[in-house]
């Protein structure tokens, strides 16, 4: 094998003109052709006949500019032309590139582009013919060289393709990009304009009508309706835009019975549908000609909703198709969702209208409507110079009614009971409910005041007591009635109900039936009113305060427990004691906060004194019924435990026997959870009350006390010795301490260590102690004397 060829017959001048005669054609033709592969083509063609070439290949780089099958003798060269024969034998086929035939000479032009090998331009010859000549490399190289600015023509003119394409590509998505954003752009406004109208729109008439004036107007929609399903039907209540009868035919459809629409669809299934080509979606079969035929090509049905109940449904109609893409649909949910809000909020305001003047049971008015009207009739009665009654009906037992048949059916009682009302008075425009089983009632152009009594009592109370049927039970009512004259009990509307509420609170008091006001009632209402507020300033300016009355084991004389009492210190009353404001706090239901108060200051002054080293006893405190009652009564008694933990072991709740046995079915679960708090029960005033003994077995008790009325009495009756000492029995079967109260005298104490009672509690020993004085008298560990 030889690195230069062997001198040989290189072609004659006229030859070599050919040649280069046939270069300038191929480069003409390539400049014409416009497709690479076709231009490739005549490269090689060209090279083989220029050349003579038996072979012609073209060797490129991998991505990371190598050549891995370039062969031993091209694999590590220099950019420099390799011109080889072998004139005896063939080329050695390790040292040329893989692929190639059999060669005795090879031509390898290198291909450089900026200085970087670009690749090589190989030419063969088999064996046996002549080898390359040095003219032949010259015009290789000339090849070689038009062919790297060939291919790097080919590779700007696809990379200038590939821009063209993107850059087009781009201008397409621009041009959608900016056409989404001018719909998206309109759907913005269009929302907040409707948000805007939703704020002024008292009805939803009135705010259907503004959401499709403005989708056209704003949103750029061609067609908006708003409608409501009537039956199977959607019937559209609204419309604005380019109509043309469009929505007379939907009426028609759906009566001719097409059921299957988009409208429909979107209200059955109560989900938005959107077609985006109405020209070829199914659901448009019936309504496709009419929609094309005025311009609609994409439609979309939103269902809108107040209070979870479907109330109708917004239909957006566009002129172009595709039109409502994800951006779109979720602007307009969220549309839909403010229409939805806008509907409940119209419904909550008509209902908020209602409920401000009628009671929403009956369907009479309430206190408020009842005070405009009397103002109405008062106006009447002075330019007329007459009279007029006001009256007010509290039904008796009410509550019993509720415990009995449950409040569902109490319900249908005071329905029935605002029926018979109705029917007395005439109308019920002189009626009104004014608290839960209180009814008022005005009687204008009253002729003859002393009509009124014959008239309540012979045609009230027999309209009242005739049973009414609830829950398969017959029951029947009474009512007690109290009444207040115009003009002789009060000149305005305020006055005349406060004094009827006197008369009513004052029959109630007496039994009787009905009560004309007076000026006695008056008075006392006054006071009751002035007593109120100075307790619920009492309560916001903790005038109340604790004392502590101790309790005395028997069988030692040690103080083994003490009663916590709430005592009132008013500045202007001085300390008022409980008898006095107590009935008072249970009745307008402020018992509930002061007993919180009570609970939590009486676990604080032990966990005090027990920080102090001090030997506390436990500590009573008193709970009323209307607390039993209450929902959050054992969660705030829990909260309380547990931010005195010290204490939580020796507190003890007192209850009366009326409160938890006045429903023990509810009672007993809450008194079990009480227990398991750890807390103590104790049954206050036992022996007063008539429960079965059956029920007070299941209590979770720990201690009885006996009332201090069968304590004071001891003394004077035998009979009451003899109640005492059974309930001391029957208390020490069930397993229970003894309590006696009100313990006195040192006889009253004689007769119960003699009946084996287990604690007193009394001015004997002690009376109630401010807590300083108690601690006090712990301090000094007195006790009280042997017998």
């Amino acid at each position: 094998m030889e690195l230069a060829s062997q001198p040989w017959a290189g072609p004659d001048a006229s030859a070599e003109g050919d040649r280069l005669a046939r270069m300038v054609r191929l480069g003409l033709t390539l400049a014409a052709e416009a497709d690479p592969d076709a231009q490739l083509r005549h490269l090689y063609g060209e090279a083989r006949e220029i050349l003579q070439a038996d072979h012609v290949e073209l060797l490129l780089p991998d991505d990371r500019g190598q050549f891995p099958t370039a062969g031993d003798l091209l694999r590590d060269r220099p950019a420099l032309t390799l011109r080889i024969s072998s004139p005896s034998v063939p080329l050695e086929p390790a040292q040329l590139p893989q692929r190639l035939p059999p060669m005795g000479a090879l031509l390898a032009m290198p291909m450089q582009n900026e200085g970087r090998p670009a690749g090589w331009l190989l030419l063969g010859r088999s064996p046996g013919r002549n080898p390359f000549s040095a003219s032949d490399e010259q015009i290789g190289m000339m090849l070689a060289t038009g062919l790297t600015i060939f291919r790097e023509n080919i590779r700007l003119y696809r990379q200038a393709q590939r821009q063209a394409r993107e850059l087009r590509r781009e201008i397409a998505q621009r041009e959608h990009s900016e056409n989404a954003l001018r719909r998206l752009t309109r759907i913005h406004r269009m929302r907040s304009r409707i948000a805007a109208e939703i704020v002024r729109c008292r009805s939803q008439q009135q705010l259907f009508k503004e959401v499709c004036r403005t989708a056209v107007d704003q949103g750029g929609f061609r067609l908006a309706w708003m409608g409501v399903q009537q039956g199977e039907a959607v019937e559209p209540v609204a419309c604005h835009g380019e109509d043309h009868g469009y929505t007379d035919l939907l009426r028609e459809y759906q009566r001719a019975g097409h059921r299957s629409g988009p409208a429909t669809t979107a209200l059955h299934e109560r989900r938005e549908i959107v077609c985006n080509d109405i020209a070829r979606d199914p659901l448009m079969i019936p309504w496709r000609a009419a929609a094309l035929e005025r311009g609609y090509r994409s439609v979309a049905i939103l269902p809108v909703f107040a209070r979870a109940r479907l109330a109708g449904c917004l239909a957006l109609y566009a002129g172009e198709p595709d039109f409502f893409s994800q951006e779109e649909r979720q602007l307009l949910s969220e549309l839909a969702g403010d229409i939805s809000h806008a509907l409940e909020f119209i419904a909550n305001e008509e209902r908020l209208d209602f409920l401000s003047y009628y009671d929403p049971l009956t369907g009479l008015a309430n206190r408020r409507l009842f005070h405009e009207r009397l103002g109405q009739h008062l106006l009447a009665a002075r330019q007329a110079t007459g009279r007029l009654a006001v009256i007010l009906v509290d039904l008796v037992q009410f509550k019993a009614v509720n415990d009995a048949v449950g409040m569902a059916a109490g319900d249908e009682v005071l329905k029935s009971v605002a029926e018979r009302l109705t029917r007395l008075a005439g109308s019920p425009a002189y009626l009104a409910r004014t608290g839960g089983d209180r009814f008022a009632a005005v009687i204008p152009d009253l002729k003859d005041a002393r009509s009124l009594s014959p008239m309540l009592r012979d045609r009230l109370w027999t309209r009242l007591s005739r049973p009414i049927d609830v829950a398969g039970r017959a029951l029947s009512l009474s009512g007690k009635v109290g009444l207040a004259l115009y003009p002789e009990d009060g000149d305005d509307g305020e006055t005349l109900f406060r004094n009827a509420e006197a008369a009513l609170k004052r029959a109630k008091q007496t039994g009787e039936r009905y009560l004309f006001y007076t000026a006695q009632m008056g008075s006392a209402m006054k006071q009751r009113l002035e007593l109120e507020t100075r307790l619920r300033h009492a309560l916001q300016d903790d005038q109340f305060v604790l004392y502590y009355q101790p309790k005395v084991d028997l069988s030692d004389g040690t103080v083994c427990g003490a009663e916590a009492l709430i005592r009132w210190a008013s500045p202007d009353l001085g300390l008022v004691p409980p008898g006095q404001f107590i009935p008072l706090l249970e009745e307008n239901g402020m018992i509930v906060e002061v007993g919180r108060w009570a609970l939590e200051q009486a676990l604080a002054d032990r966990s005090s004194w027990l920080r102090a080293g001090i030997v506390v006893p436990r500590i009573a405190v008193n709970v009323s019924a209307v607390q039993l009652r209450d929902s959050a009564f054992i969660d705030h008694v829990d909260r309380v435990l547990q931010r005195y933990p010290e204490s939580a072991g020796g507190i003890e709740l007192e209850l009366t026997e009326s409160s938890m046995l006045s429903n023990p079915d509810a009672t007993l679960p809450l008194l079990q959870r009480l227990r398991d708090m750890g807390v103590n029960l104790a049954l206050d005033d036992f022996g007063t009350g008539y429960s079965s003994l059956s029920y007070l077995s299941k209590l979770p008790l720990s201690t009885v006390k006996i009332d201090r009325s069968f304590v004071l009495r001891m003394s004077d009756s035998a009979h009451t010795i003899s109640i005492v000492s059974s309930v001391i029995s029957l208390a020490h079967s069930m397993g229970l301490r003894v309590v006696a109260e009100g313990v006195d005298s040192t006889e009253q104490l004689k007769f119960l260590r003699l009946l084996h009672c287990d604690e007193i509690q009394g001015h004997l020993f002690s009376p109630a102690l401010p807590p300083e004085d108690f601690v006090a008298l712990l301090r000094k560990g007195r006790t009280l004397p042997p017998e």
